[in-house]
């Protein structure tokens, strides 16, 4: 009779994987605060409230710290928060204020001022290396 026994040890790949998770949502954080950056270059200004109200939201972060600002640069505007990522791989990027949508997009009497859409475009390609090059930092 044959006996065979296999013990795992199996406490070193889950410290890659949790290390991994952390190094990809690194690379999603500095990939969002990118864009963020690219959409505050874009877009047009009048009072400075879209401006101010772009923000970037990550896993575990109250949103809403550029709201206040906004609202004192434009006492009209209103705010619809951004929703709270899901989790750590994920991060939301957006403007708080209510009209953010009709300048990006446009309207029938406004023509489009795309600023966040064109800073993702921007970003997308890179987006991937960056992640990668996060992940090499384990190895």
């Amino acid at each position: 009779m044959i006996e065979l026994a296999i013990e795992l040890d199996i406490e070193g790949l889950k410290s890659l994987v949790a290390g991994m998770e952390e190094k990809v949502g690194e690379g999603v954080r500095e990939t969002a605060f990118l864009i963020e950056r690219g959409a505050k270059e874009r877009v047009p200004v009048d009072t400075g409230a879209l401006k101010n109200s772009i923000q970037t939201v990550v896993f575990g972060q109250a949103a809403g710290g550029a709201d206040a600002l906004a609202v004192t640069l434009n006492p009209s505007a209103r705010i619809l928060p951004l929703p709270e990522p899901e989790n750590s791989l994920m991060a939301i990027v957006g403007a708080s204020v209510d009209y953010a949508a009709h300048v990006e997009y446009g309207t029938v009497r406004m023509a489009a001022q795309p600023f966040l859409e064109p800073a993702m475009a921007e970003q997308a390609p890179h987006f991937e290396q960056r992640v990668a090059n996060k992940l090499s930092e384990l190895l």
